[in-house]
């Protein structure tokens, strides 16, 4: 034997927007440049260096080496 569904009480709540990001927080044209070099780098150093390159510790390394330095370039740019 099956109910009517009940209607909640009050109305939702509005969609939350999440923890709050620091400030000099954001994903711009610098990070998406700094993921595609990254992925330039592993493609490529997979297909040359097949030992060291795509392990499970150098290439989140590289990952966030390159997607670090493209994000301060991407700053000392934009404060010119």
């Amino acid at each position: 034997m099956t109910t009517a569904p009940v209607a909640p009480a009050r109305p939702a709540e509005p969609h939350a927007t999440g923890p709050a990001r620091p400030s000099g927080h954001r994903t711009g044209r610098a990070e998406a440049a700094g993921y595609a070099v990254a992925a330039l780098i592993l493609v490529a150093g997979g297909a040359l260096l097949t030992s060291a390159v795509l392990n499970w510790l150098v290439g989140p390394a590289i990952v966030v080496a390159c997607v670090a330095v493209a994000g301060r370039l991407g700053d000392r740019r934009r404060a010119r």
